[in-house]
């Protein structure tokens, strides 16, 4: 099962802020942060540098996605977000860029969300999974 932890943010956001909310959603799934296999977000937040931080601090891929790849994953997000479509043209970015991180790094099964995004003042993080498929006597 691969793990992917989507996150967007302000500019400037800080990575003790986008820790502190990463382990909270972590936790929140009871998900531990080793099974997590990359940190994925908008192209554009790629430059942030507590995006950048974290990603360091953890070992893990920084995977950007542009707003096109973002939005085709509006029907499997759990709610939009305003904040993302007014600031960022998008319907969402932590939960649309998890899923969209999941598919990319593995593709033998289904995608889904763990749970809604959480957010602080500064940020928000959604966490997905890929859902391995069950064999069935016809594969």
């Amino acid at each position: 099962m691969t793990a992917v932890l989507g996150m967007g943010c302000r500019r400037g956001c800080t990575v003790e802020a986008l820790e502190s909310l990463m382990l909270a959603c972590l936790a929140r799934h009871g998900w531990p942060v080793a099974r997590v296999a990359a940190l994925a977000t908008l192209n554009d937040k790629c430059r942030e540098p507590g995006l950048r931080q974290l990603a360091a601090r953890y070992r893990w891929p920084l995977l950007g996605f542009e707003r096109e790849q973002l939005d085709s994953w509006r029907q499997a997000i759990s709610r939009p977000s305003t904040a993302a479509a007014r600031h960022m043209a998008v319907t969402s970015v932590a939960e649309a860029a998890a899923l969209a991180g999941c598919r990319q790094l593995d593709d033998s099964g289904h995608v889904t969300l763990l749970g809604p995004r959480q957010q602080s003042d500064r940020a928000t993080a959604a966490l997905a999974a890929t859902v391995f498929r069950p064999l069935t006597e016809s594969s």
